[in-house]
Order: C-alpha cells, then sequence, then structure tokens
C-alpha cells in the first residue's frame, strides 16, 4: 500500500492474484473486450492529497497503445472537528 494507507483484509480479483508482500496484481490473459477488476479497501492514516497510481508494469503481447497504461487518482483527506460528549441521563436538561 501507497505511504498513508493501511489495507484492510484481502483485496478482491476477478481473475488472477494479489501478491500483498509487493502489491502486484498478476492479472492473466484477458479476452479483447474483457475486464478484470480489483477491489481494495483501506484506512486511511493521514491528512491532506493521497495520490493512488495504478501501472502496467510487464506485459507478454503488443500493446498498441502505451499511452494508457498508468492512471492516477488523488483523494483530499481532512481531519474531523468532532467532540462527543458523554454523560448520566439525570444530568440532561
Amino acid at each position: 500500500m501507497p505511504s498513508g494507507y493501511t489495507l484492510v483484509g484481502t483485496p478482491v480479483v476477478s481473475q488472477g492474484s494479489f501478491d500483498v508482500s509487493n502489491g502486484k496484481w498478476a492479472v492473466g490473459d484477458i479476452s479483447i473486450g474483457s475486464t478484470a477488476t480489483m477491489s481494495i479497501t483501506a484506512l486511511v492514516n493521514e491528512m491532506g492529497v493521497l495520490t493512488n497510481i495504478a501501472a502496467i508494469i510487464f506485459a507478454d503481447q503488443f500493446d498498441p497503445n502505451i499511452g494508457n497504461n498508468l492512471s492516477t487518482a488523488s483523494v483530499g483527506v481532512q481531519i474531523s472537528d468532532l467532540i462527543i460528549s458523554i454523560c448520566p441521563e439525570e444530568l440532561l436538561p
């Protein structure tokens, strides 16, 4: 996981395998017009803008469009200004 996140549980992939130790997803063969998906649940540990990066780092087939082999998504994280007080019911107005 990138800095700022803690992985919660195990990622779910529609095909292939995901190696938690190095963050690599071995997708396997994808037929023309098909898709493969991975769902990850993570806990955010930092404030600020966190950027996730997904990239194809190896393919055993010719890729006629290498311009779509990298994608990023940024998430803005803010701290909550929340205070919770607990008091016995008999002290409530």
